[in-house]
């Protein structure tokens, strides 16, 4: 069986829907991926500092400078094969996890996998932001004159150098966190509106499947009208089923365009929909003006009439439907009465105009266009609680009625309106989890920082606390420089957000970039955690003991 290579998901960056959720997938990982190198690279700097005095000794010595950076090299390359091992772990275990939820233009029709190309890039990624983090931190983190610290005391802090490129790494790291904790707070925000909006019908108690008729057994629209009859009787006979309704689409999920003709010359692309009689009051669907499809109506040879949408009704007929005709591959239609609008393409999108007609009035030359384009899609409305014992009885139920027929996609009604937002859901997850690993990665890249800090001006603290300086004055001392790392952050993760809006702007509904409550939502949790991060080496620092730091100095 073919594996998926990268070839397909560069394929997809230029064509399909999928291609912009696929570029902000790419955007969050280089995101993350800059957060992790810039970590490395602050928490190497830390660790070098810390043996400072050591190289400095080897260094006066007369050792070479590839010596003295050799190990930390090493030490970093190590680092490197074994986060890539555990992130080749991981990313196998959701690939099993999202194999069904990622979007087919992602896989180009192949089945997900971890190829040789793939694990090699991974690992060549990770060497190279690993030697690129310990190159900025090493380098940075060295003393130009090495003589002048063999008399301090080994990881007395932070040069003023190795302090500047520090608190820089720490605001790139809030900066990009922003940036990823606002993409999800807009997408679980757009995704909130996105399930407040009514789609026009009732999903609840409803369970649905598909049929497509087999062909060699269902040839002409009286062998269809034969089939869908003895089936919905049987289906009728399940324990806990209240209705069965038979149409060519369900209310949302799936289209079938036909082309309508007005007696004024005009005409249009629009829904078409045969249904039962029983398909409206199944769903819900409200009748705004004249009448629902009758039992009658539902039969061969009857009156041809229709049943059109309030936005058909609005853009075509003048809002004045009743008795008005369509004529529809070649049938003249009356209309008889003016049903509520379904959002068939999903709640982020505008409603469709469509015409219903009676399933049962289908003649052999639309039953021929049917069964090229569209199965029948049966929905069943079943009691409260009932819906798994009835889904688990279709199958030998339709088996009985007509034997040879194959159904498919059981499912209730409520994941098929659940799959209409699957692509924002998608997006909210990957984001989601990008967003998560960021903050994690900054709060301790903030954390590494401060600490260092506080225990690099220890005597400077205990001096403070000798000359009268309160606990909470040394404590408001440290929060505010590191507070101050943690704002800057924000702001500069803030404007690069309004910079990234037209990327973002394609994926969110009623839903701006600047969103006030989803900027209040980031400050909190990034604020949140950014505090705790410095608060717990400025506690350290308030509890510095003044004898014993000036007795060790």
């Amino acid at each position: 069986r073919s594996r998926s290579r990268a070839s397909p998901a560069i394929v997809a960056l230029s064509a399909g829907t999928a291609a912009g959720m696929l570029w902000m997938f790419m955007a969050a990982a280089a995101c993350l991926l800059l957060i992790a190198g810039f970590n490395l690279a602050n928490l190497l700097l830390q660790r070098h500092l810390q043996r400072a005095h050591e190289q400095s000794i080897r260094a006066a010595l007369g050792a070479p400078s590839w010596a003295l950076l050799a190990p930390a090299l090493a030490e970093t390359m190590w680092i490197a094969l074994i986060g890539s091992v555990l992130g080749l772990l991981l990313a196998w275990l959701a690939i099993q996890l999202l194999t069904g939820v990622l979007p087919a233009q992602w896989l180009g029709g192949r089945a997900p996998g971890l190829s040789v190309a793939v694990v090699g890039g991974a690992l060549l990624m990770a060497s190279l932001v690993a030697l690129g983090g310990a190159s900025l931190g090493l380098l940075s983190g060295r003393s130009r004159q090495a003589l002048a610290h063999i008399g301090r005391q080994a990881g007395s802090g932070l040069g003023r150098r190795a302090a500047v490129l520090a608190k820089a790494l720490v605001v790139a790291q809030v900066a990009a966190a922003t940036v990823l904790l606002l993409s999800a707070s807009l997408l679980a925000h757009s995704l909130w509106k996105l399930s407040q909006v009514p789609m026009g019908f009732a999903s609840q108690d409803l369970v649905t499947f598909t049929l497509s008729p087999v062909k060699a057994q269902v040839v002409s629209a009286q062998d269809m009208r034969r089939q869908v009859n003895s089936v919905g009787s049987a289906l009728q006979r399940i324990a806990g089923v209240a209705t069965v309704s038979v149409s060519s689409n369900l209310p949302t999920g799936s289209q079938f365009n036909m082309y309508a003709a007005f007696d004024d010359g005009r005409g249009a692309s629009v829904q078409f929909r045969p249904v039962t009689s029983t398909f409206h009051a199944n769903f819900s669907i409200p009748v705004l003006a004249g009448r629902a499809l009758a039992v009658a109506d539902d039969q061969p040879g009857g009156q041809p009439v229709a049943l059109v949408s309030q936005s058909f009704a609005r853009e075509y007929l003048a809002g004045d439907a009743m008795g008005a005709h369509v004529q529809v591959n070649g049938r003249r239609l009356m209309v008889v009465g003016v049903v509520g609008d379904v959002r068939q393409f999903g709640p982020a999108q505008d409603v469709a105009p469509v015409v219903y007609v009676p399933l049962g009035q289908v003649d052999d030359r639309m039953w021929a266009l049917m069964r090229q384009f569209t199965p029948l899609q049966y929905a069943l409305a079943v009691a409260p609680g009932q819906q798994a014992a009835v889904m688990s009885q279709l199958s030998e139920a339709v088996a009985q009625a007509w034997p040879g027929q194959p159904i498919s996609a059981i499912r209730t009604m409520q994941e098929v309106v659940d799959s209409t937002t699957s692509e924002q859901r998608l997006n909210l997850a990957l984001i989601g989890v990008f967003s998560l690993l960021s903050l994690v990665l900054a709060t301790v890249g903030l954390y590494a920082v401060m600490s260092v800090q506080v225990h690099g001006r220890r005597q400077e603290l205990g001096i403070r606390a000798a000359l009268g300086a309160s606990p909470a004055r040394l404590l408001r001392l440290v929060a505010a420089e590191g507070g101050g790392q943690l704002l800057l952050g924000m702001a500069i993760g803030f404007g690069m957000s309004l910079l990234a809006a037209p990327l973002l702007r394609r994926f969110l509904f009623e839903v701006g970039v600047a969103d006030p409550w989803a900027v209040a939502l980031v400050a909190a949790v990034l604020g949140a955690a950014g505090l705790l991060a410095v608060m717990i080496p400025a506690l350290r620092a308030a509890r510095v003991p003044a004898v014993q730091v000036l007795q060790a100095q």
